[in-house]
């Protein structure tokens, strides 16, 4: 998973509504910046909209309000929102996506906000979820979240702590692991 910024920004890194050449979605709202994030979260998206709620009351500058957009649909909406110059501020998309996005012009440069924080997501982020925000050697997102996408295990050591085998599920024997 990855946080893609899709609106552009002005001169001194804040977004506003008249920086934002890639749709009009960040609007003035009760003296606020309004910023839309897209999301396809489901289990997760109570926690999600916690961390926004934590946020929006902890300044008074900018408020983030969230859309859900079924993971199954947010390619085709990213593709509709472009041609009809109505694209959100923020995105919370899949990391195999991110070249593609970038490559249509969905996405914005993100290189030198992410250079003055530290230089390449600094000790932020691991080094592999921040390379799949690169395409031509430009940053366009911030890792979120990053896949699991195997499992390397020792049988001997499984074996010794009673595992017949390794978990297929987060919640199968995650625990047991942790504890023996």
């Amino acid at each position: 998973m990855i946080l893609i910024i899709s609106a552009c920004g002005g001169d001194d890194g804040s977004i506003t509504p008249e920086d934002n050449n890639e749709g009009d979605s960040a609007e003035e709202s009760e003296g606020k910046t309004e910023v839309l994030l897209w999301h396809h979260y489901t289990s997760s998206a109570e926690l999600l909209n916690k961390f926004l709620e934590e946020f929006n009351n902890s300044q008074e500058d900018i408020v983030v309000k969230s859309e859900y957009v079924p993971f199954s649909e947010m390619n085709r909406q990213l593709s509709v929102g472009t041609a009809g110059d109505s694209l959100p501020d923020m995105i919370l998309a899949d990391t195999v996506n991110n070249v593609s996005m970038a490559s249509m012009g969905i996405l914005a440069d993100l290189t030198d906000r992410i250079n003055e924080w530290g230089g390449e997501g600094g000790d932020q982020f691991l080094n592999g979820p921040m390379n799949s925000t690169v395409y031509k050697d430009k940053n366009y997102g911030l890792p979120l979240t990053t896949n699991s996408l195997g499992l390397f295990y020792n049988k001997n050591l499984f074996e010794e702590a009673g595992i017949e085998e390794p978990p297929t599920t987060w919640g199968e024997n995650w625990k047991k692991l942790l504890t023996n």
